[in-house]
């Protein structure tokens, strides 16, 4: 009996544990609560250990100290504001063990260390004190570890031959703010040095591979990908201005603009490259044995996840639908990849409701390039796979289509997520359904598709699909009462006669005590709002400070797509008015007809069976991006403010006004000899002026929408003077709101 009760417990646990459902993986990595220590440099210290090393000859001492001083901080700001990867040990280890693999040959380069950008790009770049930065989409995209190391030798060989230093000192000298139309010829040899430049990187970067046990032919791969993504950009069809690609009798890149003028590419040619890498595989012969790396292809399993957030959380929603596309091929199995499709083909016809007929994906390139265009990616997979001896790799055998055969899957964007809505059915991928409804203009039918979301355990938007179903998006909101500004630092700006110099040790120094005086101003007179530093914020709550940046580059994104879009359907409008023209006849005059974009478009309101019109304008933000609700409604926002202050100073004169002219007038110094000086002395300055911008989201109310509120700029800061102004400006959002109340 006893045997019977523990085995039917087993049973139980066991079939429990088979049907149990778990959250689908949409991304691996989540910024911490606080921001850790180990990322805390000081751009301080970093900035005055640079002026005591030996400066390169031939360059005035201010000039390097703006380059000690941008080199400082970048490192600083790239994990501040988020653009790094913190605490992810996994993925840094395996970087790291990379990099300190390939700089074993000399002790002296043992303290570079490998950080993780999030950028979908592939690129890597290692700057001044050996910090290397490598970007989470260069993992994502290379064959394999061997070619990854390519890549990063290379990177590594512009840090130990300083090439950094060398281009920035040389373009500092040459791009100054008087001569920025007329230095042209400077410009361009300073660009052949960059190009040859990047040919020792690429020799001392295969010595570098080489030496740590790295084949070298398998970072040929990286140049053929290259260049497959650079005759993509250029077939692009929307990419009006494209340039024609030619190679001048010494093999450099040369792009032809309209006018015919030469712009020359900053690196040399990739099949010069190429070739000039076949070379070096041939010298560095490498007897490793290629297998399947089960780390790596771990590794890139996380990357690529990745990369697909990135892409929407950026609202790149094409390239996250290329990119999810592309890895399905090969990972159909996959459920991820699916709702990445899914979703980034609803956001894209969310914002351009025109495409919904257009040929998927390809409706973006040029003719030219891709021929088969109006037959849609399925008609030949080159976009995606542009190495044909690849496909053989391609699980998904049932998008693999064969030339002979005239019907394909699905053909358009419409058809893409129709095909794509009955996979994620079949299996059952719960987060799918919020993406189905959604898209669904039905309300009958996205109520259905609500309840099986809901219906589901393991959801990511559980609140907002309750409120969807009801219809209450904003109203469910609009009850909050939190009005939340954001203060950045202020930001000390000088005007030379080299260019604009952003002084960042003098913000640092003195930011603090100018928006702690704003605060108490907002404290008195703006009860209804709370100021935050949102350089404490990323102290004290680093994951809050992230999500919040999230929503406003969001917002700002969809205020500038929400007047395309507008546009869109206005002109789609006038074409169905002038069809109706044409085609009217006394049977069919009063005929109203409706187009797939009037059908889909997110500003028309839309109504089910029973009548019921659901929200459109201020539910529009929501609708397309569930992660701002979401965040409105846990942190109970009314609206997200920015402020920025900007101290501006021109330090153009040379002497003060009485010298200055007395100079100038002195007729025994010949103009042509001293012209920039003539200029600087009559007409620089020694002013001073100010800058206040506000900036307001709240999606709850029609009045307050705009993203852009106010900016004034004055002379001279003076506390009074800069108080004053930011009354006027917080103050001006209530003055619109009663200028609209009266129209």
């Amino acid at each position: 009996m006893k045997r019977f009760i523990v085995f039917s417990l087993l049973l139980f646990i066991s079939f429990y544990i088979a049907n149990a459902q778990t959250a689908l993986q949409l991304k691996v990595y989540s910024f911490p609560k606080s921001f850790p220590e180990k990322y805390a440099f000081d751009p301080k210290h970093a900035y005055e250990e640079m002026l005591k090393q030996k400066r390169p000859n031939g360059y005035k001492r201010s000039v390097y100290e703006r380059y000690a001083e941008a080199m400082s901080y970048q490192k600083t700001d790239a994990f501040t504001e988020g653009d790094m990867y913190l605490n992810w040990t996994e993925m840094e280890t395996y970087l790291n063990d990379i990099v300190h693999r390939l700089a074993k040959s000399n002790s002296a380069y043992a303290n570079m260390t490998a950080y993780v950008k999030r950028s979908p790009d592939m690129n890597a770049f290692c700057i001044h004190d050996g910090s290397f930065f490598i970007n989470i989409g260069l993992l994502a995209e290379v064959k394999n570890e061997a070619a990854l190391a390519n890549v990063l030798g290379h990177e590594m060989s512009h840090y130990l031959m300083h090439h950094l230093e060398q281009s920035y000192l040389e373009m500092a000298k040459v791009n100054t703010k008087r001569k920025r139309n007329s230095n042209r010829d400077e410009v361009l040899a300073n660009l052949h040095q960059n190009r040859g430049r990047e040919m020792q990187a690429d020799s001392l970067g295969a010595f570098l591979a080489a030496t740590a046990g790295y084949s070298i032919k398998e970072g040929l791969g990286n140049f053929y990908m290259l260049l497959q993504m650079e005759e993509k950009e250029l077939s692009r069809a929307q990419n009006t201005d494209r340039k024609l690609h030619i190679d001048d009798e010494d093999g450099v890149s040369i792009d032809k603009d309209e006018k015919g003028d030469k712009v020359i590419s900053s690196h040399p040619d990739l099949k010069r490259r190429i070739r000039n890498y076949k070379k070096l595989a041939k010298r560095y012969k490498s007897n490793q044995e290629l297998g399947e790396d089960a780390n790596f292809l771990n590794m890139q399993k996380m990357a690529r996840l990745e990369v697909l957030n990135l892409l929407k959380e950026q609202q790149d929603y094409r390239a996250c639908v290329e990119r999810a596309m592309t890895y399905y091929l090969f990972d159909p199995n996959n459920d991820a990849y699916v709702y990445y499709i899914l979703e980034g083909i609803r956001r894209e016809l969310f914002l351009h409701p025109k495409e919904l007929d257009h040929p998927f994906i390809t409706d973006n390139y040029d003719e030219n390039y891709y021929p088969l265009k109006q037959k849609g990616i399925l008609a030949n997979l080159r976009i995606l796979v542009p190495d044909t001896t690849n496909w053989k790799n391609i699980v998904a055998s049932e998008l693999l289509i064969a030339d002979t055969l005239k019907r394909y899957p699905f053909v358009t964007w419409k058809g893409a997520f129709a095909y794509f809505s009955k996979v994620a059915k079949k299996r059952g991928i719960g987060e799918c359904y919020l993406t189905m409804a959604l898209f669904e203009s039905d309300l009958d039918k996205r109520a259905s598709l609500l309840d099986r979301y809901l219906a589901q355990d393991k959801i990511l938007y559980r609140e907002y699909a309750k409120s969807l179903q009801q219809n209450r998006l904003t109203e469910s909101i609009k009850g909050n009462t939190k009005e939340l500004i954001l203060a950045n630092e202020v930001a000390f700006v000088e005007d030379h006669s080299y260019g604009y110099h952003y002084r960042r040790l003098t913000s640092q120094a003195n930011s603090k005590g100018i928006i702690r005086t704003i605060e108490r101003l907002v404290k008195k007179e703006f009860p209804n709002k709370e100021l935050i530093v949102y350089n404490d914020l990323e102290k004290d709550n680093f994951s809050k400070a992230m999500r919040y940046k999230q929503v406003m580059l969001a917002a700002y994104a969809w205020s500038q797509a929400k007047g395309q879009v507008e546009e869109e359907v206005e002109e789609s409008a006038n074409e169905d008015a002038i069809k109706l023209m044409q085609d009217a006849d006394p049977a069919n005059s009063k005929r109203k007809v409706q187009t797939s974009e009037d059908f889909y478009s997110p500003f028309a309101n839309r109504k089910s069976k029973n009548n019921v019109t659901i929200e459109s304008d201020q539910a529009n933000l929501f609708m397309l991006n569930p992660e701002i609700w979401k965040v409105f409604n846990s942190e109970k926002l009314y609206a997200l403010e920015l402020l920025n202050v900007v101290s501006f100073t021109d330090k153009t004169q040379v002497f003060g006004s009485h010298m200055g002219w007395a100079y100038l007038c002195l007729p025994y110094i010949p103009y042509i000899l001293l012209q920039d000086l003539y200029l600087r002395v009559a007409f620089g300055s020694n002013k001073y002026s100010y800058q206040v911008k506000y900036y307001s989201f709240s999606p709850t109310d029609k009045k307050y929408t705009n993203w852009y509120v106010a900016e004034t700029v004055h002379y001279k800061m003076y506390k009074p003077y800069l108080l004053s102004t930011t009354y006027d400006v917080l103050h001006s959002r209530k003055i619109n709101n009663n200028t609209d109340e009266k129209e």
